[in-house]
């Protein structure tokens, strides 16, 4: 298996992969994936990861900055009671 750093996609038989794993794993990494084969056809493939959870987590972080639930005079609520009272608003197919 040639590792080729200008493609977004690369094969390799199961024994290449064994040998290259943290190659591949870093190609992931990069935005690249590998197929794995097993006999010539399609076994595995290896995926960069959608999205990192702490990336995932500071993002929700930022955007609750933003929500105010209790303020001073206002009624006690939750997020899952705000969720709540909007299904039950929603008009249904009959009044849409």
């Amino acid at each position: 298996m040639a590792i080729v750093d200008d493609h977004l996609q690369m094969s390799a038989s199961i024994a290449e992969a064994k040998q290259q794993l943290c190659e591949i794993i870093r190609l992931a990494g990069t935005g690249k994936e590998t197929i794995i084969t097993k006999n010539s056809r399609p076994a595995a493939k290896v995926v960069p990861v959608e999205r990192s959870s702490i990336r995932l987590t500071a993002e929700w972080r930022e955007r609750r900055k933003g929500i105010r639930l209790n303020r001073p005079g206002w009624k006690h609520t939750t997020i899952a009671a705000l969720i709540e009272d909007g299904k039950e608003r929603r008009p249904t197919d009959s009044e849409a």
